[in-house]
């Protein structure tokens, strides 16, 4: 019976010793990964949402057959599942809807906090004005969106699920965002 006490109490100073030896900020350092940082320079974040969003919103995918067929501007002889709407479902209309909000919206945003931390106009203006512009074809592509609400899912208050927006209050959000801007810059 003592072996028994005995070997559990040296197992639990054994124990003890060893929680009381760790440094807990020794072992959050594991994750820290040195090749791949947290932070992106604004520049490269912008470029690179100005791509995806030229690619998405100015090819020939979307103006040429996917906004135009839905809408109805265009018809098709050959293939004609658009003109049905066959093929306007999830799957075909969510790099559309949904990627813009986890892609190039979210980077231009970035880029406006950023450079209206530093206080930089020559940063935040641009990214603005494109991302103004990526919401515009959005609803006009697609009519009631998240605006008011979107991009804050990071922010302690933030909505996961934002509300949809009139159109109307898109249309005036935008111009109100892109007029407060204005009077930023010195």
């Amino acid at each position: 019976m003592t072996n028994q006490t005995t070997l559990r109490v040296l197992s639990g100073l054994v124990l003890l010793g060893g929680v009381a030896a760790c440094n807990a900020d020794d072992i959050t350092k594991v994750n820290n990964n040195p090749n791949s940082p947290t932070n992106a320079p604004a520049g490269a974040v912008f470029t690179n949402a100005v791509i995806s969003g030229v690619g998405r919103f100015l090819g020939w995918a979307y103006n040429g057959r996917g906004a135009a067929l839905v809408v109805q501007h265009l018809a098709q002889t050959q293939y004609p599942d658009e003109d049905q709407y066959k093929r306007i479902d999830a799957s075909s209309t969510s790099g559309y809807f949904n990627n813009p909000y986890t892609g190039e919206l979210e980077d231009l945003q970035k880029v406006i906090d950023a450079g209206t931390t530093d206080k930089r106009p020559a940063i935040y203006g641009p990214a603005l004005a494109f991302q103004q512009l990526i919401f515009e074809y959005i609803t006009d592509t697609f009519g009631d969106i998240p605006y008011s609400e979107a991009l804050k899912g990071d922010a302690a208050d933030g909505a996961l699920l934002p509300k949809y927006d009139p159109q109307k209050d898109v249309y005036n959000g935008m111009m109100t965002a892109l007029l407060r801007s204005q009077r930023k810059i010195p």
